[in-house]
């Protein structure tokens, strides 16, 4: 916000930005950060492997 008054180009955090928004409009905003991965695409994540006890 105050990067926004004072009219100074964050251009790194603006891209960030545009991600996490895109990524909750995908349905993954009730996720944490790291979900922003899967609005890539071509991009498998590994699943987890149940553990035996």
């Amino acid at each position: 916000d105050t990067a926004r008054a004072s009219k100074f180009p964050l251009p790194l955090s603006a891209t960030a930005h545009q991600m996490f928004m895109q990524a909750s409009s995908a349905g993954f905003g009730r996720e944490d950060d790291s979900a922003v991965i899967k609005i890539f695409p071509g991009i498998e994540l590994p699943t987890a492997k149940p553990q035996s006890v």
